[in-house]
């Protein structure tokens, strides 16, 4: 049974080739595209942190305000330990300090320190650096219609 109710249905052929199918009428397009999305905004995000620099072990909380534009703002890191889905608001990430090293920061039991207060929506992030060197977190949010929204943040742990 062919699937109903979809503006497209994409499918990933054996060939490893698109086939895009609108209205019935399947097509292969011949170079890659950028997704239709519904116009408007991406989520606002503004990344502080307690601190971005100083000696190890450096302790830093990091808060991601949150606002939602056109569609509401929905991360999910996976299932906690009970299987329920919640809402992070933010992928959290951290880069350094060697090129190769790089961690998700997934909070503990998969279950997200979020907060809504005033209207604003607040991700909350603990984290602990303890070999000297300059990092990077990176703070991600996106809404239900795919538009995305990424704060760089640099941090200097020292000696």
């Amino acid at each position: 049974a062919q699937p109903a109710g979809y503006r497209e249905i994409v499918r990933i052929r054996e060939d490893g080739k698109v086939e895009i199918s609108e209205d019935g009428q399947p097509f292969t397009p011949a170079q890659a595209r950028i997704p239709i999305r519904p116009p408007g905004l991406a989520p606002g995000l503004e990344v502080v942190l307690s601190t971005s620099q100083g000696a190890a072990p450096l302790r830093i909380n990091a808060r991601a305000l949150v606002t939602e534009t056109t569609a509401p703002v929905y991360y999910t890191l996976g299932t906690d330990d009970r299987g329920l889905y919640h809402n992070a608001l933010v992928a959290w990430e951290i880069y350094g300090p060697e090129e190769a090293d790089y961690r998700v920061l997934a909070p503990p039991g998969l279950k997200p320190r979020v907060q809504t207060a005033g209207g604003k929506r607040e991700a909350i992030l603990e984290l602990s650096l303890n070999r000297p060197g300059t990092y990077r977190l990176r703070a991600a949010t996106v809404d239900l219609a795919g538009r995305s929204t990424v704060r760089w943040m640099p941090i200097i742990v020292t000696r």
